[in-house]
C-alpha cells in the first residue's frame, strides 16, 4: 500500500462522511494500517486505510464472524481516490494496554482468560467456511503486516523459527494470531474482554501458535495456568511443553534486546 498522508486520510473521512469531525488518531495507533476515529450524526466510527484485498476480506469476515458470535465489529467497504479503507462502529471501550497499569494482577489473568475463551470458540469455526472467503495461514498474514512494523532481524527470525517450530500441518484453526493488549477492548470491571479489534490478523494457525501468540506479551510466571485454562475450556491437548518453552525464548530474547536498547541509548 503507499504511503498516506494524513491530509489525504482527512479527506477520504470528510468527502465519504459529510459532516464528520473530531477527527484523530486513537490513543493505541496502527502499527500498519493508518487508524482514525471521528464523529458523524448518528455516533462514533473508526476509519482503517489498508490494501484493497484486506478491506474487501475484511467486510466478508466480520460478517460471517459476527454471525457466528465472536465480539467483533462488522466493517463497510470505501473507496476515496482509488484508495480503499474500511470503517466499523466506535466502541468506546478502553484497549487493555491502555488500562492495564491500573489493573490488579487478578483482574489481567481474568482478561486474559476471557480473551482465551473468544480463542476457543473462534477455534471451532469451521476451516472449510473461513476457506470460502480467505485462505491465509498465519504466515500469509505475518508477511503482510508484521515485518512492516517488525524491523528487527532477530524478532523476525524468531517468529519464523516458532511457527516452524509447531507442526503447522495439525491442530490447525482460524485464530486471532495478534491478541496483544493494543488489540482487546476490556469491560468496564477489567474482568472481561468485550471486543476484539485488529481483523487483518485472523488467520489460519496451529492451535499452539494461536495460544502462543496470544500469551506471547503476558508474564511468564502466569502462562502456566492460561495454557492449561485454555486446554480445560477447548477440551483440546496442547503441547504445553513446546509452548511454554518457546514463550520464555520469546520473552528472553525481548528483554536481551531491551538491555541492548538500553546500553546503546547511554552511550549515546
Amino acid at each position: 500500500m503507499k504511503k498516506l498522508s494524513e491530509e489525504f486520510c482527512y479527506n477520504a473521512i470528510r468527502g465519504t462522511f459529510p459532516g464528520a469531525n473530531k477527527i484523530r488518531i486513537p490513543a493505541v495507533p496502527g502499527h500498519v494500517a493508518k487508524v482514525f476515529i471521528f464523529k458523524i450524526n448518528n455516533g462514533s466510527r473508526v476509519c482503517r486505510f489498508n490494501e484493497k484485498t484486506l478491506v474487501m476480506r475484511n467486510q466478508k469476515l466480520t460478517k460471517m464472524l459476527v454471525d457466528y458470535g465472536v465480539p467483533i465489529k462488522t466493517t463497510q467497504v470505501h473507496t476515496f481516490q482509488g484508495q480503499y479503507f474500511e470503517s466499523y462502529e466506535y466502541d468506546p471501550h478502553k484497549t487493555l494496554a491502555e488500562c492495564e497499569t491500573e489493573m490488579s494482577d487478578d483482574e489481567i489473568i481474568n482478561a486474559y482468560k476471557s480473551a482465551l475463551r473468544i480463542q476457543a470458540h473462534l477455534a471451532l469455526f469451521p476451516l472449510q467456511q473461513f476457506n470460502q472467503i480467505d485462505k491465509s495461514h498465519f504466515m500469509d498474514v505475518y508477511k503482510i503486516t508484521m515485518t512492516k512494523c517488525i524491523n528487527n532481524y532477530m524478532m523476525q527470525y524468531l517468529y519464523r523459527a516458532v511457527y516452524k517450530r509447531f507442526s503447522v500441518g495439525k491442530n490447525m484453526c482460524v485464530a486471532h494470531t495478534d491478541l496483544t493488549p493494543a488489540n482487546m477492548l476490556v469491560s468496564d470491571n477489567h474482568n472481561d474482554i468485550v471486543r476484539l479489534i485488529d481483523f487483518d490478523a485472523i488467520s489460519i494457525c496451529n492451535e499452539n501458535m494461536a495460544v502462543f501468540s496470544a500469551l506471547r506479551l503476558y508474564p511468564l510466571s502466569s502462562a502456566k495456568e492460561l495454557v492449561e485454562y485454555y486446554q480445560d475450556i477447548s477440551g483440546h491437548k496442547l503441547n504445553y511443553r513446546e509452548i511454554m518453552f518457546m514463550l520464555k525464548l520469546f520473552k528472553g530474547t525481548l528483554d536481551f534486546r531491551k538491555r541492548l536498547n538500553d546500553i546503546s541509548f547511554r552511550q549515546h
